[in-house]
This record gives C-alpha cells, structure tokens and sequence, in this order.
C-alpha cells in the first residue's frame, strides 16, 4: 500500500471538503424552510418528552403475556425508527438526497411493522406492508424508491449535475436543490406525525396514558406550523 506522508491525506482533504459543502448546503436549507423547521423541532420534542417521562417505567402487573410481548416489540420497532430521525435530518438538510430517501423508506416500513404486530399481523423476514399509512404518504413510497435506487436517470442529472463556468459534470460534493430538500423534509413531518399516532396507541393500550397536555399542545403546533408551510407549497405530488 502507498505511504502517505503528506501532513492531510486525500481522504481527510475529501471528508473536509464534503463536510465544508453539506454546511453550505444547511445554511441555504435553514434560510427556505421557514415554518417546516419549527414544525420538525416542535414534534421531535414532544416524542422526547413522552419517551423521557415512560422511560424505565415498568409496565402494569396486569397486562397479560401476549399484550406485554406486542408492547416490547412496538418498542423495539419506535426505537428503530427514533434512531432514524436525526440521520433524516441531515441528509435532507444537506444535500444527500438519496441517502435521506433510503431513510424514509425505512421509516415507512417500521410504521407498517408496528401496525402489523399491533393487529398481530407481524411475519418475520418479510418487509412489512404500508398499507396502514396514509393515502398521501404511502403515495411517495415509490418516488422514495426510485430515488433510493437510482432508478431514474432524469433524477441523477438533477441532483448530481454541477456547472461551473463552460465545465458541466457531476459534483463531488453534494448540491443544495431547494423544491427536493422541502418536499423531503415535509413528507418527514407527515412521518413524524404517523410515528405519534402509533405511539399513542401503544402507550394508551399499556398505561392507559400517552402524551400529556404539554406534550399535546407541542404536537399542535407542530401540526399548525406544518400546515402553514405546507399552504405556500401547495399538496404533495402523487406517485399514483
């Protein structure tokens, strides 16, 4: 293997230089998405909040086997999709677009997952159906895929093209696109709020509680910020 015996090697020089243009990327993204960010902050709160104050709680003496092995796997599945929000969140911000789509996708799936092993449904070692989602959500599922997996060679273009003077070519860093970064980060809030309904059942059908007034009134901001925003940009595009 070659020795590197410059004082940075290529690698770090590349990591800087991807580093240096996703916070490029961030500033511009903070500068467009308005009322969508006070939504996305305003909603992660409250799902902290609720897990903090249900960590560690133990579960009632009378709930039986089978509701106590569906309540650890919802569980397990929220803590799946909670690991998921942050990495969301920067990729989206970012600029890697495809990377946050692939997220999604995931977040989609443990949405189904949940409702599966709520209604018994669950089989293991098959992806789950997202059926129970929303119309409207459910809709980007192949949108997401087709971003996930490159499948679309007009998207590529779009997203990895960079011009620089009369030099036209794919970047090596990542590329802030306005309409992509807000139409993601919306569907992540739609996604949010789905994660909220599933936890609250959860919580309700364990404890007989979920998200308290605080929590609650968090939540309804979060969904009046959301809508706000959503007003200017008019309703999703349909994959249907």
């Amino acid at each position: 293997m070659t020795e590197i015996t410059e004082e940075r090697s290529p690698a770090e020089e590349y990591f800087d230089g991807q580093r240096q243009a996703r916070t490029v990327n961030r500033a511009s993204f903070k500068e467009d998405a308005g009322d969508f960010l006070f939504a996305h902050e305003a909603m992660v709160s409250a799902i902290t909040l609720c897990l903090k104050r249900f960590g560690g709680k133990k579960w009632p003496d009378n709930l039986d086997k089978e509701a106590a092995d569906k309540t650890a796997q919802v569980a397990q599945l929220s803590m799946h999709f909670m690991h998921g929000v942050d990495l969301c969140e920067i990729a989206i911000a970012e600029g890697l677009y495809g990377q946050a789509a692939a997220l999604m996708r995931q977040q989609m799936e443990i949405i189904g997952a949940i409702d599966e092993v709520t209604d018994g449904k669950r089989v293991p070692k098959r992806t789950p159906n997202i059926g129970s989602l929303s119309k409207e959500l459910k809709s980007q599922y192949g949108g997401l895929s087709e971003l996930t997996h490159a499948a679309v060679p007009d998207y590529l273009h779009q997203l990895f093209t960079d011009v620089c003077g009369d030099l036209v070519g794919a970047a090596i860093t990542p590329l802030y696109r306005q309409g992509l970064a807000l139409f993601l980060y919306r569907l992540e809030i739609g996604l949010l709020l789905e994660f909220v309904g599933r936890q609250a059942n959860a919580l309700n059908a364990a404890y007989g509680e979920a998200f308290d007034d605080e929590e609650s009134k968090l939540i309804n901001l979060a969904i009046g910020a959301a809508n706000m925003a959503t007003e200017k940009l008019g309703p999703l595009p349909s994959d249907e």
